[in-house]
């Protein structure tokens, strides 16, 4: 693959300095911080950039007030708490740019290439990242406990990235990202082999979850059957595959993956902040960051010698309740929302259905790991960017079809 630069040079950068600040290497070193920052620091810039240059297709109005409420949801609550302000703004700095990164950036991907090229700069910091645990000494391999495992197997391959989650996480988006531009535009020889060793390699990291989601994605993509449909029966047809998928994942929620110890244990966490702060409005409401943070004890110890060690903190909501409370929550409904929204809303097909299947696979991780609030992980900011440049690709292509 030829690498030019050109304008979009800098997203690319920034995605490879963020998947970078996921290598255990740069996490043993103490780097992992200044990478996140430099990162991100570059991505929400090129954002502000892109989203108010003059040939934007995109509601500007409606897209900054959405955000800005978006912001407000689930930032209000930390003025309400007794916080240092050093921790005040680390967590307004990562509510800002989960904030701008999953409403603003429309007309950051506006194409399919930058899409395509993202996905690559993620390959290339896992690469890197592979490299750098191999001569650094400090490891690809992950020894695994006991019934965490597939088959029974005790190791799984990270690529040299802190967690084996985040490393499945990190192929998926690259999968996505490639699946979707070969539907679209077309497969290349260098993407199918790429698809196959994301595949390869994710089984090889021996995550139940990055196999999960991959499953999940594929699924999703025959979203595209409803077009087959009838317009007339296809609300009809929709609303009932709602309620029976919806009535189908409960099931499989509760009698399979429940049945996993470790999915079980993540759900037990939530569970166990609800039972016991059901009866504290204010912290239900705002958020309780000032009860975890800053403390002797690390966040998870100390959420767990609170609430209780039969549970975990992975599941994405038990962080967003703690953070910014129930507030929050209705800020993350807000934008699963809005996503669902723009894929029933795109005119090409091939959109519409890529956008429904990242947004499902997307808000199915966020049961079993934190991807969709965290920017420690590319995948959640990854599978944002391309959601909102699908829909900026699709006003594109129908504002130059009726000029013509």
């Amino acid at each position: 693959m030829k690498v030019k630069l050109n304008k979009y040079t800098w997203i690319y950068i920034s995605i490879f300095i963020i998947t970078l600040s996921e290598s255990i290497f740069i996490n043993n070193r103490g780097l992992d911080n200044l990478f996140e920052y430099i990162g991100y620091g570059i991505l929400l810039i090129y954002i502000i950039i892109s989203f108010f240059k003059k040939d934007n297709y995109v509601d500007k109005k409606g897209n900054f007030m959405f955000f800005i409420v978006i912001l407000i949801l689930s930032s209000i609550g930390l003025w309400f708490q007794d916080i240092t302000k050093f921790r005040l703004f680390i967590l307004e700095f990562t509510i800002l740019a989960i904030s701008m990164i999953s409403v603003l950036s429309v007309n950051c991907m506006c194409s399919l290439d930058i899409i395509r090229g993202g996905a690559y700069a993620i390959l290339i910091g896992i690469i890197t990242s592979s490299l750098l645990g191999i001569i650094g000494g400090d490891g690809i391999i992950d020894n695994i406990k006991a019934g965490e495992g597939i088959l029974g197997i005790s190791l799984g391959l990270n690529g040299g990235i802190v967690f084996k989650n985040y490393y499945s996480a990190d192929l998926l988006v690259i999968y996505i990202s490639l699946y979707i531009y070969g539907k679209y535009i077309k497969q290349k020889s260098i993407d199918k082999l790429t698809k196959i060793l994301c595949l390869i390699l994710c089984v090889l990291s021996n995550s139940r979850g990055g196999l999960l989601l991959f499953a999940i994605f594929v699924i999703s993509t025959n979203y595209s059957i409803i077009y087959s449909i009838s317009k007339k029966y296809r609300k009809f047809i929709v609303l009932l595959a709602i309620i029976i998928i919806g009535l189908v994942t409960v099931n499989i929620f509760n009698n399979i993956i429940l049945g996993f110890s470790t999915y079980a244990y993540r759900f037990r966490g939530l569970l166990n902040y609800l039972n016991y702060y059901n009866g504290d409005s204010f912290h239900m409401i705002f958020g309780n960051a000032e009860s975890f943070y800053d403390k002797s004890n690390s966040y998870v110890m100390a959420v767990r010698s609170t609430t209780g060690y039969d549970g975990s903190l992975e599941m994405a909501w038990l962080n967003i309740l703690i953070k910014s409370g129930l507030l929050g929550v209705l800020a993350y409904a807000f934008i699963f929302i809005r996503m669902f929204k723009l894929a029933v809303k795109a005119n090409d097909k091939v959109i519409s259905v890529g956008i429904m299947a990242i947004t499902i696979t997307l808000l199915a991780s966020s049961l079993v790991e934190a991807y969709i609030q965290s920017i420690h992980c590319i995948y959640g900011m990854m599978s944002y960017m391309a959601v909102n440049g699908l829909y900026g690709c699709d006003l594109k292509f129908n504002s130059k079809e009726q000029k013509r």
